[in-house]
């Protein structure tokens, strides 16, 4: 039923903001980065820590763009998270849960395809969130070559080995928050305001 729901909302976003040849990678993306965002919200502060620079860069996207809507988009996820970070990180008082992680993936995944067909802007969208992308698309892989259920929970993210390997929850996301910052920059060097052009 949730991956059924998740695909109707694909599909209402593709309907909205076509993707054209592009169209079953895009529903992959929003569909998958739903889901991953959700796979990776498994330690205090990462997803919240994740979803605080995503925004921000968003904000920042909007503004460059001239996109006062995506712009405000972006920095309400990015004060809203911040303000959750501030109790979610080690140790938690307060969790986000499945409602709250999908929700931050299927809009980071939808920015990017309204920003279509802005290559850049598109390309930024996914920089910005290549920790979590990387991390998921890796672990599952590996998963599925090894034959293990892919869809059955386990412990074996990055994110996760490193903490069964000492590495505290606030050490891990810190890592992850400082690679999603690292994407950020990339992204906005991508999309750097002298060579951008809105179609």
């Amino acid at each position: 039923m949730r991956l059924g729901v998740q695909s109707l909302a694909a599909v209402a976003v593709l309907i909205a903001f076509p993707a054209g040849a592009f169209t079953p990678l895009a529903f992959f993306w929003i569909v998958g980065l739903t889901n991953a965002y959700n796979f990776m919200d498994g330690i205090d502060g990462i997803a919240g820590g994740q979803a605080v620079v995503a925004g921000l860069a968003w904000g920042l996207f909007g503004m460059l763009a001239q996109q006062p809507l995506i712009a405000m988009l972006g920095l309400l996820i990015a004060g809203s998270s911040a303000g959750f970070l501030m109790h979610n990180w080690q140790p938690a008082r307060i969790f986000m849960g499945d409602v709250g992680s999908a929700f931050l993936g299927f809009t980071f995944a939808s920015l990017a395809i309204m920003e279509w067909p802005n290559l850049r802007l598109t390309a930024a969208g996914v920089l910005v969130v290549w920790p979590f992308v990387a991390d998921a698309a890796f672990t599952f892989v590996r998963r599925a070559l090894r034959g293990e259920r892919v869809m059955e929970a386990h412990r074996s993210h990055i994110y996760q080995r490193l903490n069964q390997r000492g590495l505290s929850h606030a050490a891990v996301s810190s890592i992850y928050i400082a690679l999603a910052a690292g994407g950020a920059v990339a992204a906005l060097f991508l999309i750097d305001h002298v060579v951008l052009q809105m179609p």
